[in-house]
């Protein structure tokens, strides 16, 4: 997701990549955005942490997303899941779903994804 600001996310969406050699493809396509959009910080999972359950391949792109902000001096944020489920406990939300649900609620142009404008959220 890419933002302009805190609450103005510009764009949004997943990508697969089903050919071989997908993280170094993932990393030309992250390169052509940072290229494009010059971010100030990247956010990624901090997969370091013991525990961790991603898999080999996803923890070495991530190695590779580190050096890369390094490389292109934009800063980069690691959050672990715990983290993330520590920062929103407050507010109820402990499944990926409620939290998307507790972010969008205060970000008005992703209320469409949640159906918030309908009075349902």
């Amino acid at each position: 997701m890419l933002f302009e600001g805190p609450d103005n996310p510009f764009d949004w969406g997943v990508r697969e990549i089903k050919q071989k050699e997908k993280n170094a493809k993932a990393l030309a396509e992250i390169k052509k955005l940072v290229d494009r959009y010059r971010p100030e910080v990247l956010v990624i999972e901090d997969t370091a942490l013991k525990g961790s359950r991603r898999t080999a391949r996803i923890r070495k792109l991530y190695r590779m997303l580190v050096h890369f902000a390094q490389v292109e001096y934009v800063d980069l944020y690691r959050c672990s899941k715990k983290e993330i489920k520590v920062c929103f406990a407050g507010v109820g939300a402990s499944t990926k779903y409620e939290i998307a649900k507790a972010i969008a609620i205060h970000i008005p142009r992703l209320h469409t994804a949640f159906h918030l404008d309908e009075g349902s959220g």
